[in-house]
């Protein structure tokens, strides 16, 4: 008797497949197993794949990054553009005030001038 059950310690004779006491199948171990992966393709396979994936990711960041940029430039400068416009608006309407402001005092200053030539 060398061997013993590995499920329940039984002794065992040599030559024994089957425990005398619980009956597990000494030639089979009920442990598991682990398998060598030797299909290396699926890692390598997994791996470029994961690589793409990565490389895609990474491009669509990038035209984000640039496209967002170029709209934020854009409307920047079209407010630029608006603001100039206003204030160029509203500097023609300030001169305008005060040539028509200038052109009424003038009228009313020849009126008085007659007036005064008149007597």
């Amino acid at each position: 008797m060398s061997k013993f059950c590995f499920k329940c310690g039984t002794p065992v004779n040599d030559g024994e497949k089957f425990c005398p006491k619980c009956g597990t199948n000494l030639g089979v171990s009920t442990s598991p197993q682990i398998q060598p992966n030797t299909n290396s393709t699926n890692i390598n396979n997994n791996n470029s794949d994961n690589n793409k994936m990565k490389i895609i990711i990474a491009i669509v960041i990038v035209v984000v990054i640039v496209v967002g940029s170029g709209l934020g430039y854009f409307l920047y400068q079209k407010h630029e553009k608006d603001t100039q416009v206003n204030t160029n608006t509203n500097t023609l309407v300030e001169t305008a005030k005060a040539t028509d402001d200038t052109y009424q005092q003038q009228k009313q200053d020849d009126e008085n001038l007659k007036k005064l030539m008149i007597y």
